[in-house]
């Protein structure tokens, strides 16, 4: 459930883009909000909000919603109502819409399986975040699938956690990602190839020019589960998540392969990076791990 009013109209709410023809206004700029909610267009109801201003309280709740729900949900207007209805006050004005969403999250991945995609599936999710970037370099804006000429198959919408890695000449040029699985495969993929190229702090931010010569690698991954011990990491099988005293960070599985790491090596720079002392992994500290179905664009 998603609580929110929608229009707030009058200088009351320092909201008056029209003096004319209120009550007709106030609804038509509504429905166009609500257009891009009935289609489940997160992006296109974000960008109408920015873009006209309209003053819905609750517009972040509703767009974290709409990342959440996948392509077969239906939406069911049930009422559109304004407070204007009933005191018969316009200039000041707040306006009301409920709906009902209707259909099936699918499932979180709970255990790697190599045949949950396809090689035609991580080929085209390279692409996807390979022209997501292209897109936004040259746009100034994140894109919507349509925008990018992809197929989404079936198993792009999984519901799984994603890390988009950048490399540049072999060396790492930007890392984010989700570890809980909550939304499309194919959305995080969108989100995050963006957030590695401009929004990973410790390097400057990835320019147009340099997309020629930028490797894209994406982990998909399963829900984290909690272990009891350090003991029961498996390296290059698990992710690791560390977490003491409201620190935490996040290793992929292949990061201690690649650095050839040891257990104690692979904790103690976790630790490290989670802002707490080398050895705080030894005592009072909890773990989950995940696993990953790694490809990239220098895979044979």
């Amino acid at each position: 459930m998603v609580s929110s009013d929608f229009t707030h109209f009058g200088s009351r709410f320092g909201f008056k883009p029209f003096n004319s023809n209120i009550k007709e206004n106030i609804k038509n700029i509504d429905f166009k909000a609500f257009k891009y909610i009935e289609t489940l267009d997160q992006k296109g109801f974000m960008d109408y909000c920015h873009e006209s201003s309209i003053t819905i309280c609750g517009k972040n709740p509703i767009s974290i919603l709409l990342a959440m729900l996948n392509k077969d949900f239906k939406v069911t207007l049930l009422k559109y109502s304004t407070s204007g209805e009933l005191t018969g006050d316009y200039n000041n004005c707040v306006s009301y819409i409920s709906c009902v969403f209707s259909g099936n999250f699918q499932s979180a991945v709970k255990n790697t399986n190599e045949e949950v995609l396809t090689e035609s599936d991580r080929k085209e999710l390279l692409k996807l975040v390979r022209k997501t970037l292209e897109f936004y370099f040259t746009k100034n804006k994140t894109p919507n699938v349509s925008d990018l000429d992809i197929q989404v198959t079936l198993a792009m919408e999984t519901i799984m956690g994603a890390f988009v890695t950048l490399h540049k000449h072999g060396d790492l040029r930007g890392c984010i990602g989700e570890i809980v699985p909550r939304r499309a495969l194919y959305k995080a993929c969108i989100d995050h190839a963006i957030n590695s190229a401009v929004n990973d702090y410790r390097f400057s931010g990835v320019t147009l020019n340099e997309l020629k010569e930028i490797e894209f690698e994406i982990s998909a991954l399963t829900a984290p589960k909690p272990v009891a011990s350090y003991d029961e990491i498996i390296l290059g099988k698990h992710g690791i998540v560390l977490e003491k005293n409201g620190r935490s960070a996040v290793f992929l599985p292949q990061v201690a392969p690649e650095q050839h790491w040891d257990l104690a090596t692979t904790l103690t720079h976790l630790a490290m990076k989670a802002g707490l002392a080398p050895d705080a992994w030894k005592e009072n500290c909890s773990f989950e791990v995940f696993e990953a179905i790694v490809f990239s664009e220098n895979d044979k």
